[in-house]
Formats: structure tokens, sequence, C-alpha cells
């Protein structure tokens, strides 16, 4: 049984505003609860031709991930985080991978401070029962 819970109306939408992006009408489009296949799929069927041993870079346990893509001898990137489903695709330039990896450097940091912190706070109140046994 195969069970389908992308109806072809939001296939529709979706491939007219990814089109949008391609010939320029639309800076970007950001979808959310999105896996990236879908968009893939699309664009190959636009000929686009997508290596993703190539063209595809992730990162660690969130599975942020980059696929890079030509068409009309434009450069874009299909870019978003699997954990969380979301997606953007968009013009690409060096500017935007920098922006994209400051972003998830400086969310990795303050999440590092958050587990440090935590456990500096269970030590602590291990410490305290200790002193009061």
């Amino acid at each position: 049984m195969k069970i389908t819970l992308i109806s072809q109306e939001f296939k529709t939408d979706l491939k007219e505003k990814v089109l949008e992006v391609l010939n320029g009408h639309a800076d970007v489009l950001e979808v959310d609860s999105l896996h990236p296949s879908v968009v893939i799929n699309f664009l190959e069927e636009l000929g686009v031709e997508i290596d993703l041993g190539d063209d595809m870079d992730t990162n660690g346990w969130q599975w942020d991930y980059w696929i890079k893509f030509k068409y009309n001898d434009k450069k874009y990137c299909l870019s978003g985080s699997g954990y969380y489903g979301n997606l953007k695709i968009k013009e690409d330039t060096d500017e935007d991978v920098e922006d994209d990896l400051d972003k998830v450097n400086k969310d990795e940091e303050k999440r590092l401070e958050q587990l440090n912190k935590s456990a500096r706070d269970l030590l602590n109140d291990i410490d305290k029962v200790l002193e009061s046994n």
C-alpha cells in the first residue's frame, strides 16, 4: 500500500513557486515540513542534474544540507534542515553559504553553553546533597 501525503494541488503550487525563483520573479522560496526529495524530483523533471554525492553537504545531528545546482547558467542552492524539516531555495552566492554556516555555528555554541550550564548545575546539586549527608 502506498500513502501519498502531498496532494497534486500542492505539487502544482510548489512547482509554480520554484519556477518563480528560478526565473527571477522571486528571491527565495521557504517551505516547512517538506522533504528535499520532492523539490529534487521536480528539478530533475526540468532537466537539472543533481549529483547528491558531489553537490550536497551536510552537518551533524541536525542534518542541515546544502544542495547546489545550476539552472539557465545560474547557480542555486536548495538548503534546509532534515531535523527541523524546513527548506529554502534561492540563487546561490558564497555569502549565503557563509551566513548559513555562521548561523549553524552560533546555534551550536548556544546549545553547548546550555549543556555546560546544566552540567554545572547538576554537579552543584550533587555537591549539596553530599554535603548534607
